[in-house]
């Protein structure tokens, strides 16, 4: 009997040559003939988008003295609250300066961060500079003359109350 035809399709792909290739680049007498993989003798070697992401992320999370999963962890808030990926690791990023210098919870830091920023999300999708939002909570933090996770803690108890109310 013959097989359905995605099976059959993914029988063939899998079993060709193409597929099967190698990316090693050893074979001297190619090198030779083809040194510019032209004619495809190999597979070229290409690093794969999530791989760069997650290359990324482990460097900036090791650089601020975070794990990968404490980093992965913090990203959850600015992708919940609907920051694109560029927000959200600047989000992330800026959350780890914050409480690696103030000593304040890195999931908190990133939520509170996050919270405010999509917030202040105009109607027309336009994100606010977290740079500068990040200095706003600063100050913020300074004129009430509290700790930066004492700030968290406050925004992580009236966040769920405001949205309750209709307010965001």
């Amino acid at each position: 009997p013959c097989p359905k035809p995605m099976e059959w399709l993914r029988w063939l792909i899998v079993l060709s040559s193409t597929y099967r290739m190698s990316s090693r680049t050893d074979d001297a007498r190619a090198a030779q003939v083809d040194p510019q993989n032209v004619l495809l003798h190999h597979m070229p070697l290409r690093r794969l988008e999530g791989e760069v992401l997650r290359d990324a992320m482990l460097a900036l999370g090791s650089q601020a003295g975070f794990t990968g999963t404490q980093f992965a962890e913090a990203m959850y808030h600015p992708i919940s609250a609907g920051l694109d990926m560029a927000h959200s690791l600047q989000v992330v990023k800026l959350s780890m300066e914050e409480a690696r210098i103030s000593g304040a919870n890195l999931d908190d830091t990133t939520y509170a961060l996050s919270s405010v920023m999509k917030s202040f999300t105009d109607p027309n999708g336009v994100v606010p500079d977290a740079a500068k939002t990040m200095a706003q909570l600063n100050a913020i933090v300074g004129d009430g003359d509290m700790r930066f996770q004492d700030f968290n803690t406050s925004i992580k108890n009236w966040a769920p109350t405001a949205a309750a109310m209709g307010i965001s």
